[in-house]
């Protein structure tokens, strides 16, 4: 199940962690009782009572930083893990701390505790261990103040009977210390240390049994299952005075009853194992070594009923217990899987809506718009430029009309206004008209170009910006499609006003029709000194060259002059039409051009829109699919959960713990 999800999931690393605790648990022989109490619930002091050894202090702050697993072992070992991952040890002997060996010593916090607030470092600490016992340095582990938080783990190894069969005592943090130090904290140490055990003993103060806060934590930490394994214990219960008549086996009784009665009433639990105890008794004797007054001796025998009451229920449950563990590990697995699949598929169906309702934009009349408006906008600069063209031709016209003029002015006799009207004249009129129309071809160029590229880099970022739109739909596909560069745009003057030269140069027969004979000869004289432009100069001179020996130089002169400017004109109108001809090409081929850029976006657009098509069916498929998948494990995981919660709910049945003895203990 694991496996559907990808090894990026966050959540991956939690759910494998879970899945190797329970592994871990199954592999493990031992079975850990978690001992959880409220701050000054006497929860040590049951501790030291249950292990026959006096190993923890009574500390008058909640300073413990971590809870302490206590295990067998051939010695006194004590392993502290500090916050940086360092680790100190010590081991020692046990004598003055085992029943049966003499006298119990009390343990004590050690003097010189720091101050509340001030924490060392691991090396301090270990500096303030140096060359304590094991018990000296567990009391400054787990109550000074200013070395309890620098401890993240605590294990300790003795040699007590109880310990003997693989019993793990798990001492945790007093609960609902807020009022007394850093209560939050060990809270969420207890409460972690409660979920990995098997079981737990709940310790509670005569004088204020399950208080409302314990309960509250109980329900917050412990799990229904280790919650049905659990049992509760009444300190101080020889504090008890009876009530009127009572004698104290009826005060007892009573306070048992009462306080199953509150337990089940809090809890929910049926019948709730509840045992009376007095570890300070029990404590009190094994310190002295000696018997005690009789009172002291029968919670002694009590004690070690409920300590081999524990024991035999240890061993009795220890399979159901291990089993409930490994399933609720199971079952806490499983609801995070379906949790998992049951968001994922949520995830898929939005996404497969998602790509259901993806519309690309209509870019065949979005680029249609463009053409049009990016069209009319090349007719207004087609306009502007013919405008000027002809500004620019009369501006030239004049030019040649007055080289006319000048040139025949001078002319005192025929033969000076034959060579003026052969020589210098056609050769000006052909640079007036090169002029004008290179003139003509810059100021087209230069009009459209600008023009185009402001309309290419317009055309590029509106089509971006619908691209956009389609690369927020689902950019992956995309990467490879998007343009990056709009098509560079091409020059589209240079050959139009060419032609137009061409054109306006090509006036030999019309010349020969309009000036007969004369006009002809002079054309073939004009045509030699310079093609094109000398057939209309030209027939001038042919004019000429039939009167001037019959006339007066100046008529002559006039006629001559009259007849060249007239042909000038006609050069300059047909250089004219041939130019706007020329600009209307360069118009039509900057269409053709925005055209052409367009079709590139189209196509563009529409490979893009083809690839996203199929990526989206490709998805859609595997979504499908992957759903169905995930469909199934849901399935699979309901039906496995409500196996292992018919199970979990059997073994919270099987052998419940019924104690018949009011003082504790159980009867055979």
């Amino acid at each position: 199940m694991i496996g559907l999800f990808d090894r990026t999931d966050a959540r991956r690393p939690g759910w494998e962690e879970t899945v190797s605790r329970a592994r871990a648990r199954i592999a493990d022989p031992h079975h850990y009782l978690a001992v959880i109490g409220e701050f000054s619930s006497g929860k040590s002091t049951f501790v030291n009572a249950l292990l026959q050894a006096e190993l923890f202090p009574s500390s008058a702050l909640p300073a413990t930083g971590a809870a302490v697993q206590v295990r067998h072992g051939p010695a006194f070992h004590v392993r502290a893990v500090f916050g940086d991952g360092s680790e100190w040890t010590v081991t020692g002997s046990v004598p003055d701390a085992v029943a049966g060996s003499g006298p119990l010593r009390p343990v004590r916090a050690p003097a010189g505790a720091g101050v509340p607030g001030t924490v060392l470092t691991p090396d301090e600490v270990r500096a303030r261990l140096a060359g304590l016992a094991p018990r000296a340095a567990l009391a400054v582990l787990s109550t000074d103040p200013s070395v309890a938080p620098s401890v993240r783990e605590l294990r300790v190894r003795y040699p007590a009977p109880l310990l003997e069969s693989g019993l793990v005592l798990i001492d945790t943090p007093g609960a609902n210390a807020a009022n007394e130090g850093p209560g939050p904290a060990h809270d969420r140490i207890a409460a972690d240390a409660a979920a990995r055990a098997d079981a737990a003993v709940v310790v509670m103060s005569r004088a204020q049994v399950l208080a409302a806060s314990l309960n509250d934590f109980l329900a917050d930490a412990l799990d229904e299952g280790v919650l049905a394994h659990s049992v509760f214990v009444v300190t101080r219960a020889d504090e008890e005075d009876g009530e009127g008549e009572e004698d104290e086996d009826q005060a007892q009784a009573r306070s048992r009853h009462d306080a199953v009665a509150r337990v089940a009433a809090l809890t929910g639990l049926t019948d709730p194992p509840v045992v009376l105890a007095s570890p300070k008794e029990v404590l009190a004797v094994l310190r002295t070594g000696a018997a005690g007054d009789g009172a002291a001796t029968v919670w002694v025998e009590r004690f070690d009923r409920t300590r081999a009451w524990l024991l035999r229920t240890v061993e009795a449950r220890r399979a159901a217990a291990v089993d409930d563990t490994v399933l609720r590990l199971v079952q806490s697995l499983q609801q995070g899987l379906e949790e998992g699949l049951t968001a994922e598929i949520r995830d898929l169906d939005r996404r497969r809506q998602e790509l259901e309702l993806v519309a690309p934009a209509d870019m065949g009349g979005f680029l249609a718009d463009q053409v049009t408006s990016h069209t009319t906008g090349l007719r207004a600069v087609e306009r502007q430029v013919v405008a000027a063209v002809r500004a620019e031709c009369g501006m030239h016209r004049a030019a040649a009309v007055a080289s006319v003029t000048a040139a025949t002015d001078a002319c005192a006799n025929g033969k000076e206004l034959q060579q003026a009207l052969s020589g210098p004249v056609p050769q000006q009129v052909r640079q007036c008209v090169d002029r004008f129309l290179e003139n003509a071809a810059v100021t087209t160029r230069t009009h459209f170009d600008r023009r185009l590229t402001r309309l290419s880099a317009a055309l590029f970022d509106d089509f971006g910006e619908v691209f956009g739109q389609l690369d927020r739909i689902d950019p992956a596909p995309l990467r490879e499609h998007a343009p990056d560069t709009p098509p560079a745009p091409v020059s589209v003057t240079s050959g139009a006003f060419a032609a137009a030269g061409t054109l306006a140069a090509d006036d030999s027969r019309r010349d020969r029709l309009s000036f007969g004979w004369g006009a002809g000869a002079g054309a073939a004289i004009g045509t030699m000194i310079l093609p094109g432009v000398g057939t209309l100069v030209g027939g001038a001179l042919g004019l000429f060259l039939g009167g001037m020996f019959t006339r007066d130089i100046a008529e002559v002169r006039g006629q001559a002059v009259q007849k060249a400017t007239a042909s000038v004109g006609e050069l300059f109108d047909t250089a004219q039409r041939a130019a706007v001809t020329a600009v209307a090409e360069t118009r039509a081929a900057a269409c053709a051009e925005i055209d052409r850029q367009a079709e590139w976006y189209r196509t563009a657009y529409r490979k893009a829109v083809d690839v996203l098509h199929r990526s989206h069916a490709d998805e859609q498929a595997a979504l499908t699919a992957r759903a169905d998948r995930l469909g199934e494990a849901v399935g699979q995981v309901a039906g496995f959960a409500a196996h292992v919660a018919a199970e979990r709910a059997r073994l919270r049945v099987v052998g419940p713990l019924r104690p018949t003895d009011p003082f504790g203990g159980i009867h055979e």
